[in-house]
């Protein structure tokens, strides 16, 4: 089983700098990756008192909210980002992300179709649209999905992620490990990566391998001690 795909999530970001009046948004948008997000409310606030009609501005709200898994408060925020600028390519990109956070993954894959129409070949939005494509039983589009998006960008994890699932899905057990791998390189801290990647090595009669995966797991999240505890006793017999 896999964990819910989160396109979203906090990545590593270098340390924010201090920057000049205008480059509050670039200096938002940095502070939100780093998951400060409460210190990127502080400049967004200023950037709309300074020019209220900076969709930009609303939109990256909308993407803290997200942050914080608040669908219905991104969505308030992206339909003042779309009455300032209905056009803007970032609204139907941060909108399928609020999707996912609710739970409504047709309406995800149907805004990160948008946000590929008006910016097309968009890494992010390709992940998205994979991670949600996943979710709904579409396993060969989302490895198409995810694949474009590692083309676009080969350092973006949540595609790896969203690949290695769809591969999960597909049973092609050597292809999944692989992306896990590839995605575990990125984020060492994820815990259900590690399960993921476990369970795809027992699936492919690597035992051992398993065992270790989900030992890494549990030692990341003890909670997980609880579902991979006998599996790990089984594996190592």
């Amino acid at each position: 089983m896999v964990a819910m795909l989160r396109p979203w999530g906090k990545a590593e970001a270098p340390p924010v700098v201090k920057t000049s009046q205008g480059d509050r948004i670039s200096e938002a948008r940095a502070l939100i990756r780093d998951g400060r997000l409460e210190d990127a409310r502080t400049r967004l606030r200023e950037e709309i008192k300074a020019d209220p009609g900076s969709a930009r501005a609303y939109v990256l709200l909308a993407l803290a909210q997200v942050r914080e898994a608040d669908g219905p408060g991104a969505r308030s925020f992206l339909s003042k980002a779309a009455a300032l600028d209905p056009e803007l390519a970032e609204i139907p990109l941060v909108q399928g992300h609020a999707d996912m956070v609710s739970g409504d993954r047709a309406a995800a894959r149907r805004s990160y179709t948008e946000a590929l129409r008006r910016r097309p070949k968009d890494p992010e939005a390709l992940a998205g649209r994979a991670a949600a494509r996943v979710e709904l039983g579409e396993a060969a589009g989302a490895v198409e999905d995810a694949s474009a998006a590692l083309e676009a960008d080969p350092d973006i994890a949540e595609a790896l992620f969203a690949r290695a699932a769809a591969y999960t899905a597909l049973k092609r057990w050597e292809e999944a490990v692989r992306d896990w791998t590839g995605y575990l390189a990125r984020r060492p801290n994820d815990a259900q990566a590690w399960t993921n990647r476990g369970n795809a090595h027992i699936r492919a009669g690597r035992n051992a391998a398993a065992a270790a995966d989900w030992r890494m797991a549990v030692k990341l999240n003890p909670v997980l001690d609880i579902e991979l505890g006998t599996r790990i006793i089984d594996a190592e017999r």
